[in-house]
């Protein structure tokens, strides 16, 4: 595998050929693509800086999007620098392999691209698809109608992490070889940088490499978010020394302490609240987002740790109320007797998602509803079982 991005495919010559390739006919993607700007519902999601809009597909655009990954940018050989969003079983790419390749090194220094999605202009998605795809003009331009949102690339869309990984390709090569030419390990998780060193690297020296990544941001009209550059030393008794959440000082990632501690903390919040009601959409919410945060735990090498969480949470599972029991059931007898009198759309993307969404209820139903999940749950395998297996929800 190289240093540059390669798609190592014959290139998609015409629309009626991407609409094939993609399983979706003509006449819709045409459709979907002229009519992007009514194809989201954005909402805000708060962070600890300050809230984020994010783009949510709506059914088809969704349905396409995927299709888009699957069959064309999945399909990309992806360097080994790229990390985050790239599907790759035998490696994966995420947050604590990137935190890998920086282990016990002497010197760190941390980037961050601002803004980064929404600031990748709609040009640079369609060079990807005309330089790096070897597209011509008419497939370029329709696939970048169906990856962009009023002329950016839309935080929320499933395709945006791939465009993201992508909007360099021409260049960011170059960097990473001038810099392997010093020692210098670089990666990219998305818009977080880092670049390392086995040995104390001097002011010059740092003020060259971040020149080096600057210049390739800067070149495609994003910037560096000045207030989350770190500078770092391993000596520094001070440092925080981490990569993408993850602690690199020593042997192996780890979380520190404090962030252990929130995430103990945070089950014995989810103790509480089960106390008072197990079955209400906030406990759900809570329940699911501490779950996750103890399998962190254990990714991270803190196993026992994470074991007895993991077992204090089973204990506490989230649960349905008679009356939502009762609503659920109403919801799966109608839409399987719908099925049954063949009053449903059964090629329409969304049904799938929601088909999937009532197979996972019914699971949490069964822990309280044994008697009412089981034979609901073989109704939808009787009517919707290809669905329940769908790769793409």
């Amino acid at each position: 595998m190289g240093d540059k991005p390669h798609y190592p495919f014959e290139p998609i010559a015409s629309s009626k050929t991407l609409a094939k390739t993609l399983g979706v006919n003509l006449p819709l993607l045409l459709k979907t693509a002229s009519n992007t700007s009514n194809s989201y519902t954005s909402f805000i999601v708060p962070t600890k800086s300050k809230d984020r809009t994010v783009y949510e597909p709506k059914t088809t655009l969704k349905y396409i999007q995927k299709k888009i990954n699957k069959e064309i940018l999945s399909r990309v050989e992806f360097p080994s620098y790229l990390m985050g969003g790239i599907k790759d079983t035998q490696s994966p790419r995420d947050y604590l392999a990137n935190s890998r390749m920086h282990l016990r090194k002497e010197s760190l220094i941390n980037l961050d691209i601002e803004n980064f999605y929404h600031s990748i202009k709609k040009p640079y998605a369609t060079q990807i698809f005309k330089q790096l795809f070897k597209f011509n003009d008419e497939v370029s331009n329709l696939l970048t109608e169906l990856v962009t949102l009023d002329g950016q690339v839309p935080q929320g869309a499933c395709t945006s992490s791939y465009i993201a990984n992508l909007v360099f390709f021409n260049s960011e090569y170059t960097v990473v070889n001038n810099l392997r030419a010093k020692k210098i390990a670089y990666t990219r998780l998305l818009d977080d940088i880092t670049l390392s060193a086995d040995r104390k690297l001097t002011n010059i020296e740092k003020e060259w490499l971040i020149s080096q990544v600057t210049g390739m941001i800067v070149s495609h009209e994003l910037k560096i978010k000045d207030a989350k550059t770190r500078i770092e030393n391993r000596d520094h008794p001070r440092s925080r020394y981490e990569v993408t959440g993850a602690w690199v000082k020593y042997g192996e990632p780890k979380l520190r302490k404090k962030e252990r501690n929130k995430i103990r903390h945070d089950v014995y919040i989810c103790e509480l609240f089960h106390e008072k009601d197990p079955t209400t959409e906030e406990y759900h919410r809570l329940w699911n987002r501490t779950s996750g945060l103890v399998s962190k735990l254990g990714r991270f090498n803190h196993k026992n740790e994470a074991d007895k969480l993991r077992k204090r949470l089973s204990f506490i599972l989230p649960k349905y109320s008679d009356i939502q029991a009762k609503t659920l059931q109403t919801k799966i007898y109608q839409i399987v007797n719908r099925k049954k009198k063949n009053n449903i759309d059964i090629n329409n993307p969304g049904l799938s998602k929601q088909i999937l969404r009532f197979y996972h209820n019914l699971g949490i139903l069964s822990r309280t509803h044994p008697h009412l999940s089981k034979p609901l749950k073989n109704q939808l395998r009787s009517e919707f079982g290809t669905m329940i297996r769908n790769e793409y929800y």
